[in-house]
């Protein structure tokens, strides 16, 4: 900020850092400019005795530098020394660190002529400020000191210089102080009629001074010990003087971040990959379902294209070119709505759920070559289906597809279905053990042996299904009706067991 007079230099931060200040202090040096730094703090209160003000803000600055800038106000010279106990109110002279009276142990302190009237100061009181200072141990904590009364700074100087605060966000831009936004606590209540108007002509003017070395050693941190740099003439600082380093610039690779952050610990891709395969299969395993059933309201028509001559295979072939319109349709349909659907989807988090991804910058990007890619995917699965199940009735005699037979033979051993249970659950403890002991991707193991354990419970169920039962009569009540389920379970054992995957695959 440029002033008739002076150049002020502030940070959006608050606070200059230390190497930015020494290099503007150091182009003062150059061209011959006087250089006053200050820092701005916020006191929660200005307090003498019982009497108290709210909210105020209070520079720390080299009190020397400003008069050698802004020129005396009032009598020349140095503070004449007050006798402890004097009245302040005649008095309107220039705050100086060198001229500072001293009065107890206290460091000195000059409130401004508002401050003095309000609070009925006099020269040598016991001035407290309450203030909050944060440490990464305990968080945002109050805080006091005690200082002493030396004199007055004239409001139309620096007791009313509001360009010695810098803009903060919350307080500066505030219409009033009741609009107070800042980043701690605030009590509205607190706030008076007269601590409005003073806002209303003064704004943020501070009123109370001290000496800038004992505000750096209060206020100071390791971000910055200054809030501003107040610079004599109002021609502006050449920036190409300063390293960017020392502006507080940096170069980030930003989108590697972002990604990296977008990553995390846990490889999700890696989750709704695995998850996808399971919902893949039992959507493959319900595609399946629906055709075989569609395909045995049709049995007596299969039987009789076979009775009149038509080989297996052409039987086959023309119900696959039936399937396949429907399932090309179907992925049509298919791609249509999952674009919808994701673009339904983005909108609600730019608009209803935009508080839960802090941005609106989203769009939805459609690659056409993975929108291909899943077109065929969809397209080969669906005709695969269709092919099994034709595969499967075509095998069956004319003579029994004519009468309408569906249920195929569940006689025979077995044992093989055991021998493969047993092999996919040691399968599933070998990929446990092997991904405990570091040797497997641990995400890999643990779908790897749930799905082998699925396979296996599967081929479990498929062989006590296909187990010789002696004929015997049902029992009654409960006992009766779930005899009479397992029954008619074991009627079509094939279909029992592909209704049990599709749930299993599916949870």
């Amino acid at each position: 900020r440029t002033t008739a007079a002076a150049t002020l230099v502030e940070a959006r931060a608050g606070l200059l850092t230390d190497d930015l200040v020494a290099t503007i202090e150091d182009l003062a040096v150059r061209d011959q400019r006087i250089v006053v730094p200050s820092l701005t703090y916020v006191a929660n209160t200005i307090r003498i005795g019982d009497r108290e003000i709210p909210y105020s803000t209070v520079s720390a600055i080299d009190l020397d530098g400003y008069n050698r800038m802004s020129g005396p106000v009032g009598p020349p010279g140095n503070l004449p020394a007050f006798a402890p106990g004097a009245s302040a109110d005649k008095q309107e002279l220039p705050p100086s660190a060198a001229a500072a009276p001293s009065f107890s142990s206290h460091a000195p302190i000059w409130l401004n002529e508002w401050a003095v009237a309000d609070l009925q100061a006099r020269i040598g009181d016991e001035v407290t400020l309450e203030y909050f200072l944060w440490s990464d141990a305990d968080g945002l904590a109050s805080s006091s000191a005690r200082f002493t009364l030396v004199g007055i700074a004239p409001m139309n100087g620096i007791g009313g210089d509001a360009t010695l605060t810098p803009d903060y966000p919350g307080i500066s831009d505030a219409a009033d102080m009741t609009s107070w936004d800042p980043p701690f606590p605030v009590e509205l209540k607190r706030i008076r009629k007269q601590d409005g108007d003073y806002w209303d002509r003064h704004r943020a003017a501070p009123k109370a001074i001290i000496s800038l070395a004992e505000g750096q050693r209060l206020w100071g941190s390791r971000y910055g010990r200054v809030s501003s740099i107040r610079l004599s003439g109002g021609q502006p600082v050449s920036a190409q003087s300063i390293a960017p380093a020392s502006a507080g610039f940096t170069a980030r690779a930003v989108r590697g971040e972002a990604l990296s952050a977008a990553r995390g610990t846990t490889d999700f891709g890696e989750y709704f990959l695995y998850f996808s395969f399971f919902l893949v299969v039992s959507a493959l395993l319900l595609a399946y379902l629906f055709f075989a059933v569609g395909l045995e309201q049709r049995t007596r028509e299969v039987g009789l294209l076979a009775t009149v001559g038509y080989a297996p295979s052409a039987i086959r072939r023309a119900f696959v070119r039936e399937g396949a319109v429907l399932a090309g349709a179907g992925t049509v349909i298919g791609i249509a709505a999952a674009i919808g659907y994701a673009a339904l989807i983005m909108h609600g988090l730019r608009t209803w759920w935009v508080g839960a991804v802090g941005t609106t910058k989203l769009a939805l990007h459609v690659a056409p070559q993975w929108l291909a890619i899943g077109a065929l995917g969809a397209l080969a699965a669906g005709v695969l289906a269709i092919w099994l199940g034709v595969r499967q009735m075509s095998r069956r005699s004319a003579r029994s597809l004519l009468k309408g037979e569906t249920a195929t033979s569940s006689s025979g051993s077995p044992t093989r279905t055991r021998a493969l249970a047993l092999g996919f659950a040691l399968l599933g403890i070998a990929l446990i053990a092997a991904a405990s002991s570091g040797s497997l991707n641990p995400t890999a193991g643990f779908f790897g042996a749930g799905g082998a354990w699925l396979v296996a419970g599967l081929c479990g169920a498929s062989a006590w299904l296909r187990r010789r039962r002696p004929s015997r009569s049902l029992g009654r009540g409960l006992t009766g009706m779930s005899q009479l389920g397992f029954r008619h379970t074991a009627v079509r054992p094939s279909r029992s067991v592909l209704s049990l995957a599709l749930i299993a695959f599916a949870c």
